[in-house]
């Protein structure tokens, strides 16, 4: 794949996969309310970004740069987990 291809992608596919892990915690378990929730997604994301892929993979914070490959996903993730709690709580 190409890296914008990979980019976009990456842009698409995590908050798809935000998305999916909300639904089942918020089906499933719901001890915290969607706000809580999304901030925990959040920041299990930015720790994986920031300690494994960042220093481990590419050993460059470089990615941080780029907000196609960073910050439009990260927001992503907290906007779509935030908003499937939300809606998977009034069901």
């Amino acid at each position: 794949m190409s890296m914008d291809a990979t980019l976009v992608f990456h842009a698409i596919g995590a908050p798809v996969g935000a998305a999916i892990a909300a639904w089942f915690y918020h089906r499933w378990f719901a001890q915290f309310g969607a706000v809580a929730t999304a901030l925990t997604f959040l920041g299990v994301a930015v720790f994986l970004d920031v300690f494994v892929v960042a220093m481990f993979i590419e050993k460059s914070f470089e990615m941080f740069t780029s907000p196609i490959g960073t910050w439009v996903p990260l927001a992503l993730i907290f906007i779509v987990t935030a908003a499937v709690g939300r809606i998977v709580r009034r069901e």
